[in-house]
């Protein structure tokens, strides 16, 4: 719900940003606290982006739900 992202049609590029703190599926508070403290240091670094293209040839002007795969530059934690 925190996923910010712009798709750019013609040239099937896309790029998004997303928060760290954002993520969810922890058993725990305390999970999620050690996720966002420990691991990823959220605070240093808190969002993961991505840059890069749409490597399947869909129109994506039609309405629907697409499953497609991308190739670009994943950043986590600061590490491209």
């Amino acid at each position: 719900s925190k996923l910010v992202g712009t798709l750019v049609l013609p040239e099937r590029r896309l790029a998004f940003l997303v928060q760290m703190q954002s993520f969810q599926g922890f058993n725990s508070g305390l999970q999620r606290q050690h996720f966002n403290e420990n691991y990823m240091e959220s605070d240093r670094f808190p969002h993961a982006t991505f840059n890069g293209r749409i490597i399947e040839d869909v129109d994506l002007t039609r309405d629907g739900d697409y499953t497609v795969r991308a190739k670009g530059k994943l950043t986590v934690h600061g590490v491209t």
